[in-house]
């Protein structure tokens, strides 16, 4: 289901609005709302290179930090497996940060759909957007989910100018994508090499180990 979805809104969103900054001079232009915007657009349409590329470099890293944290300290290398197509840690390693998202993000539709289609499942408007010094911005959105029932709300987005050009910060949509990361389970055994080589020993309660 959500392959289907993925093709028609991504098919939908490169026709409107066209992936990549044609040109450098045209994205310096745009402000923050239009990067939020476009953005957001993206993220709904399964376009994740597209949102990817809308994202400030601090965003993408600390993206990449949430799940080097559980990537590293997962010794069985299930959430390789899981999320990065079973890459080795060195792999991962020497990934760069722009990639990481996008391959992440693709791994997600297939482990947890119900949190991707609860994120993609809406529509939104760009209410406007509050500066903070020059390179740094907050913008202001309302979400209308489709699902019946549930209520309108407002989240705020924060951008950051670096080069000339706005990037997505921080948002409520990474930072949901970044919890459900940091809950995946992980395998806490030693790695099977190390486990081949431990000795254990039974030791009686008040005794002493033998020598």
């Amino acid at each position: 289901m959500i392959g289907l979805l993925r093709t028609a809104r991504a098919t939908f969103f490169a026709t409107s609005l066209g992936l990549l900054f044609p040109v450098v001079g045209e994205a310096v232009q745009r402000g923050p709302e239009d990067i939020a915007d476009e953005f957001l657009r993206a993220f709904e349409a399964l376009s994740w290179y597209a949102a990817a590329q809308r994202m400030h470099s601090q965003g993408l890293a600390d993206f990449r930090e949430d799940v080097a944290m559980i990537v590293h300290a997962d010794r069985s290398n299930e959430v390789l497996s899981r999320l990065l197509g079973g890459r080795s840690r060195e792999n991962f390693d020497a990934m760069e940060d722009v990639d990481v998202f996008p391959r992440v993000m693709e791994a997600l539709e297939d482990e947890m759909p119900g949190l991707v289609n609860g994120l993609i499942d809406r529509r939104h408007e760009v209410l406007g957007a509050a500066a903070e010094g020059e390179d740094l911005a907050h913008v202001v959105y309302r979400v209308i989910p489709r699902l019946s029932g549930d209520q309108p709300r407002v989240e705020v987005m924060t951008m950051r100018r670096a080069g000339g050009r706005w990037g997505v910060l921080r948002s409520d949509l990474l930072d949901a994508v970044a919890t459900a990361i940091r809950g995946i389970p992980i395998g806490r055994g030693p790695p099977p090499l190390l486990r081949d080589t431990l000795r254990f020993e039974l030791v009686p309660r008040g005794g002493r180990r033998s020598r």
